[in-house]
């Protein structure tokens, strides 16, 4: 069988939400023959199948009846196909489909791993301050603080609104929450995740990197209904930025970036946190924390063969 095909009816197999609380489901099934394309689709529940490839460049509507139920034993027991007939795409599917067909030439990837880096100045300034947004006390002071919160408020703010999110964040990720994911929305669609249709409809779907110019960057996942989810903040190397508030922390520098973990040590001690030498030789730089009752209370950082 088709590898992706396989997956996928596994994955419908165990799906309770697809096969019997969704009537409109849209997925992609690339590089699929006929007889494949049906077979999914009878396996994914009664109701409205929308089939897409971007690869072929087609979409195809189906209407589905009489699904059989999940087999729940091995009794030799032969269970009939459902009913699987293709009927004529309806005008507000092919609308949609031409939308996301547009969306997938201007960049295939932007449908598996939507993921843009932009400077955190283009939010605008902290009001507590007035300055640009830091990453660094961002995810060091955590939700205790301004910091964070002003952040989020922001970010909140500017995914709530088209213009907004086109001019601070990304013209694509407008199109994609104020017009594809509100027509996806608008026609009752549960979208099943695929191969290249990889837009989970729950959770975060877009990752969105806001750095300083020192190299510290707040990560953010956005989902489909615009809800901003907070995933940390990170140096130039990928180490998470330590919290004040937590119960521990290592970060890993390797031969050729430890200046980043010099400059993390800096920022560490410019907040009150005790940064001590371990000594040490080697290429590498690592920086551990100690807490006390869920509270950083010093660091150390030394250097490593590895």
């Amino acid at each position: 069988m088709h590898a992706r095909l396989a997956a996928v009816l596994l994955a419908i197999l165990f799906s309770a939400d697809v096969r019997s609380s969704a009537p409109q489901v849209l997925m992609d099934c690339p590089g699929c023959s006929d007889t494949q394309i049906r077979e999914l689709v009878g396996m994914t529940g009664d109701g409205v199948r929308l089939v897409v490839d971007f690869q072929r460049r087609f979409i195809r509507q189906f209407l589905v009846s009489g699904t059989p139920g999940i087999p729940r034993g091995h009794d030799g027991q032969v269970l009939r196909g459902a009913d699987v007939q293709e009927v004529v795409v309806s005008p507000a599917y092919l609308q949609l489909y031409q939308e996301l067909q547009e969306f997938y030439d201007q960049d295939p990837g932007l449908f598996s791993n939507f993921t843009i880096t932009i400077p955190i100045d283009r939010i605008g300034v902290d009001p507590n301050t007035s300055n640009s947004f830091r990453p660094f006390d961002i995810g060091f002071y955590g939700p205790t603080m301004f910091h964070y919160n002003n952040f989020m408020q922001r970010m909140r703010d500017i995914t709530a609104s088209e213009t907004w999110t086109r001019q601070a964040l990304s013209p694509r990720l407008a199109d994609a929450l104020f017009g594809i994911m509100n027509r996806i929305t608008g026609l009752g669609l549960n979208v099943l995740v695929g191969a290249s249709l990889n837009w989970n409809p729950t959770g975060g779907i877009w990752t969105i990197n806001l750095c300083d110019a020192a190299g510290y960057c707040v990560r953010v996942q956005v989902s489909r209904g615009g809800e901003v989810v907070f995933d940390g903040v990170y140096d130039a190397v990928g180490n998470r930025i330590p919290s004040l508030f937590g119960n521990g922390a290592a970060l890993g520098y390797p031969p050729g970036t430890t200046g980043h973990g010099e400059r993390t040590g800096n920022e560490l001690s410019n907040r009150g946190i005790p940064v001590n030498s371990g000594g040490g030789q080697g290429g590498w730089l690592y920086i551990s924390c100690t807490y006390i009752n869920g509270v950083m209370v010093s660091c150390t950082i030394e250097a490593r063969d590895s």
